[in-house]
This record gives structure tokens, sequence and C-alpha cells, in this order.
């Protein structure tokens, strides 16, 4: 009989003890009033949380992002224009209403084959270094 009533009190407890704080609020951000970052041909708008960030990046022509990887999944959305993406050993080519989904580690590349514009998604953080001029 003891276990059967300690189960409810040790849930009743572990709920009180891990209560927020403060009450979480929603909030909707228009992303065409964001202060945009530009980096050469790349104009990033962001709305970063704390576990999840969505960027809209608009990217011209001939544009490259750096090969790299990260150990949170992305997954992008092109809405304009045409990429070569390269996920792990796979080239693929996208059109408007692709989406290109990329586990962590998964070495990555894109390329705007004209001017694209793409909703991307994924783990905290912008990652807008990856625009950013490569120095040696």
């Amino acid at each position: 009989m003891r276990k059967v009533l300690l189960t409810p009190a040790l849930i009743l407890l572990s709920s009180l003890v891990i209560a927020q704080i403060t009450k979480p609020q929603a909030t909707v951000v228009n992303m065409d009033s964001i202060e945009p970052l530009i980096f050469g041909d790349v104009t990033v708008r962001a709305v970063v949380a704390n576990t999840v960030r969505v960027m809209r990046l608009e990217i011209g022509e001939g544009t490259k992002s750096p090969h790299h990887n990260h150990a949170d999944e992305e997954i992008s959305l092109l809405l304009e224009g045409q990429l070569r993406v390269i996920g792990g050993n796979n080239t693929f080519m996208m059109s408007p209403g692709d989406v290109f989904v990329v586990p962590p580690f998964v070495p990555h590349q894109l390329e705007a084959l004209v001017d694209s514009v793409v909703m991307e998604a994924g783990g905290p953080g912008p990652l807008l270094d990856l625009f950013r001029p490569q120095t040696q």
C-alpha cells in the first residue's frame, strides 16, 4: 500500500520543485521588421529563442557557404531561386518548396545558382559567422 501512495506523492513533489519561476510569454515577430545583417552577398534576418533559431537568408547568385558541420540539426526551406546543396556525400539541386534536412555533424554546403531566399531553422545560436569572409 505504501508504494502505491508514494508514487503520486513523488509526482506532486517533483512538479513543485521543477515549476517555472516566471511564466513564459509567446511573441510574434515580423521578419521584415528585423534589422538585417549583411555579409557580402548574403542578407540575414534572424529570430533566436532559447533552443531554436529561424533565419531568412537572401543569398546572391554564386555565393557559397563554407563546407561545414555543427552539433545542431538544421532544416532549410527554399522559398525563391535555385540552390545546389551538398549533404554528406550527396549533392542535391533545390527548387522553391524543397526542404534540405541536415542531421547533427553532417558536413554540408549550399551554393546559390541564382539569387535565392531560404528560411532556415536550427539549434540555438544564429550561426552567422558562416557567411563572413574567411581569413587565414
